[in-house]
């Protein structure tokens, strides 16, 4: 999520697969969701443009070096390359309708044919003036023609038999952007950026009708009664073409200038780019916005989860007026649009279920309540003088109020109580207060909604009374700018993140720092109190999320997933996950293991333990290869070397072999490792050797070689058994001196006794 996706999209024929342009490579996601299914990308050749085929499975993309490349969509295969013979760049792909033919054209204006089933070139039009805007096949009866419109205004005609350009159309004023055709073909339908349709006789090729747009277009669907239109004002437009009438115009704000348009008939859905990199996906009867694919989210600027949703849900600001909501389990995003500006901060209430607060570089608040399907704004609040960076929502569902802070130096608390179901209702600050001596940087509200505090460039962070705003206590002690502050759950404590990369604990009794936390080598800009309270999450300038355990003021887990300023995070209601977004453009869940780790841990226990008592049970009955065959698995390399002892202890070698023999190939294996790492302490090479020896006398020499480690275990084998033998020889030759040594001490003790005797 968030990775560059430019604005350019086309789904299949069947609505299986929608494909987008992402960063160098093309990305195919299926009906519905956005999560990546596969990537269409060659490695330092970026794709340049492409284009899906009528059947659903054959895409073709036109890259930087000048190939084109055929993809199957089904697995992702690249199915053939072929030089594409243009000397510029590719701007433009087309296929026919039975997916044989595709045409190309570039900046050199010359448009190619390409049969992709023979693999070869079957045509090369020239004739147009400029580089070739859209491209169309037209096949019907005896005419095999293709359509082209060029930058020059003039829709040319081009007989593919002959290879010949047969009419050359004038009437559009402005670049030609869509060409469509009647089912029947009898009619031909092009729209421009002179903001106007005209309707084509291809009978006799004749202009039949010109219809005012007032909009620059830049392309056109046919339906069947109608055709829909899209372009600069960023909303679809639905026509008659008998009368020349407006239909009905799209529901919904725009999302930006609309730069590409399809149908996807069998989802029956309309689907339209934006310059926003936002895919909007529509009912192509009424028009109606059912969701959208973002492509690009910019910066991100601030997260919160939505709580009461059926499925995991965040709130998320980015460079961008319009606030954007995340179905996690699809990846479906829904559009909140009213703020004039960039907005800035969002918050949600753990208590109450879908309302949403949002805070703008318009001066403005505004709360957003959930109607049906949609969030829809109910208030707004006016009285800020600059950007208001920062919001917060009351806690207990008994209070309903929200504080707001600015770069104008204040902190605002606004009423919700007199909300209105039927219309907008305008927000009074009920208190104003100067609160710092720069921009407030954060705002935060207690648990029990009894106090707020604030943070600001001033170096410093501040408590205040909910209730009046009245000033409870003043946190000193950061050097530098005071970039967040959060009140815990557990405890009467509360943290700052600042500047100067610490984090300060301190008590709210008297407002002192009881504890700092160092580690962060760059400004903290996000905290969040997480494990019931034991522990912090922080994130900073660098893109580092770190772990913190207060117990031991310790980082417990340094967390590296970004590779800009992490400005947003917020842990979801059941305290389990952790959402992260960043300058970075990319949005990270974090999920908490802990839980899970220390069960499986407990499992993994009583497990060895069973395994143990299993194995001991095995040794006991004298049921050595099944005993050896546990120890491999649970791959205990002594407690197989204590078998292997035993067994040569109690019995001898040919009971070894025969019970190396029965392993299988797998076991064979992970006992000849074992051993090369006996092989290398002289207490147990006798061991080694003897596994050795059993499984050269077992195994054929093919056998051995087969084993994924035979020959980096012979390797191994090799210097240490030389070492061995040398220590035995030098033995043996001791040995030998040791006997003739001792023969010599018993000549003397007989001649000693002899030598007596005679005296």
């Amino acid at each position: 999520m968030g990775d560059i996706a430019r604005v350019w999209g086309t789904c299949t024929n069947d609505g299986e697969f929608v494909l987008y342009q992402y960063g160098d490579c093309v990305a195919v996601t299926k009906w519905g969701l956005s999560s990546i299914e596969r990537k269409l990308v060659i490695e330092g050749d970026a794709v340049l443009t492409f284009e899906v085929g009528p059947d659903g499975n054959t895409a073709v993309t036109a890259h930087r070096s000048g190939l084109l490349r055929q993809w199957s969509l089904s697995d992702g295969v690249l199915t053939r390359t072929w030089k594409s013979l243009h000397t510029g760049p590719i701007v433009l792909l087309a296929f026919d309708s039975t997916t044989t033919l595709v045409a190309s054209t570039a900046s050199d204006s010359i448009i190619k044919v390409w049969d992709i089933v023979k693999q070869y070139c079957t045509h090369s039009l020239k004739g147009s003036d400029g580089i070739v805007s859209v491209m169309r096949f037209y096949f019907q009866k005896d005419r095999q023609w293709l359509v082209g419109a060029s930058r020059d205004l003039v829709l040319r005609i081009w007989d593919l038999t002959s290879s010949t350009l047969k009419y050359a159309l004038a009437g559009h004023m402005s670049t030609v952007t869509g060409i469509e055709f009647t089912p029947n073909f009898q009619k031909m339908i092009s729209v421009g950026r002179d903001k106007v349709i005209i309707l084509w006789n291809m009978e006799n090729i004749t202009q039949e009708r010109t219809i005012p747009l007032f909009e620059a277009v830049e392309g056109l669907c046919l339906l069947e009664d109608s055709v829909v239109t899209a372009g600069e004002r960023g909303v679809l437009r639905k026509w008659n073409l008998v009368n020349g009438s407006e239909v009905k115009v799209a529901a919904g704000e725009s999302c930006g200038q609309i730069v590409k348009f399809f149908r996807a008939k069998s989802k029956k859905c309309l689907v339209s780019v934006s310059t926003d990199q936002i895919l909007t996906f529509y009912d192509d009867t009424s028009l109606e916005e059912k969701f959208h694919l973002v492509g690009h989210n910019d910066d991100i600027l601030d997260i919160t989860w939505l709580p009461g949703a059926s499925d995991p849900t965040i709130v998320v600001a980015t460079n961008s007026k319009d606030i954007k909501i995340y179905n996690l389990a699809t990846n479906e995003c829904h559009l909140l649009k009213g703020h004039t500006d960039l907005v800035l901060a969002v918050a949600t209430c753990s208590t109450v279920s879908n309302l949403i607060v949002s805070a703008s570089k318009d001066n403005t608040i505004r709360l957003w309540h959930k109607k049906g399907e949609r969030f829809e704004c109910v208030a707004i609040g006016s009285g800020h003088t600059a950007s208001v960076g920062t919001v917060a929502i009351s806690h207990r569902k008994g209070q309903k109020f929200l504080i707001s802070g600015s770069q104008d130096m204040c902190i605002k608390r606004w009423e919700t109580t007199n909300l209105a179901d039927d219309e907008i209702v305008h927000l009074r600050a009920s208190h104003t207060v100067l609160s710092h001596e720069k921009d407030v940087n954060f705002v935060a509200i207690s648990p029990n909604d009894k106090y707020a505090a604030s943070a600001s460039g001033d170096k410093v962070a501040k408590i205040w009374n909910a209730s009046d705003l009245s000033l409870a206590g003043t946190l000193s002690g950061h050097r530098r700018s005071v970039w967040c502050v959060q009140f815990s759950n557990e405890d009467m404590v509360v943290a700052t993140g600042s500047a100067d990369s610490t984090i300060k604990i301190w008590s709210l009794a008297d407002f002192s720092c009881i504890k700092t936390l160092e580690g962060h080598d760059s400004s903290v800009l996000r905290l969040a109190w997480i494990s019931s309270g034991t522990q912090l999450i922080s994130s900073s300038a660098s893109g580092l999320v770190k772990v913190w355990t207060l117990k031991v003021s310790e980082c417990a887990l340094t967390l590296d997933a970004h590779n800009a300023k992490v400005w947003a995070m917020a842990v979801s209601p059941d305290c389990m996950n952790v959402a992260t977004g960043s300058g970075d453009s990319n949005i990270t869940i974090w999920r908490d293991t802990t839980e899970e780790k220390t069960i499986k841990k407990a499992e993994e226990e009583e497990k060895r333990i069973e395994d143990e008592q299993l194995l001991s049970n095995l040794l006991l009955k004298g049921k050595y290869k099944k005993a050896l065959g546990l120890a491999i698995r649970l791959d205990q390399p002594f407690r197989a070397l204590s078998i292997i002892k035993e067994i040569l202890i109690l019995h001898n070698i040919e009971e070894l072999s025969s019970v190396v023999e029965k392993l299988r190939v797998d076991q064979k294996d992970s006992l000849l490792r074992y051993a090369t790492t006996w092989n290398t302490n002289s207490k147990h090479c006798f061991q080694a050797q003897a596994v050795l020896s059993c499984l050269l006398r077992s195994m054929t020499p093919d056998e051995l070689l087969e084993l994924p480690n035979f020959k980096a275990c012979l390797e191994g084998f090799i210097p240490y058994t030389e070492r061995h033998m040398a220590r035995l020889n030098r033995l043996q030759q001791s040995s030998t001196f040791l006997e003739y040594a001792s023969s010599q001490v018993k000549l003397s003790a007989m001649n000693f006794v002899k030598k007596e005797e005679i005296e």
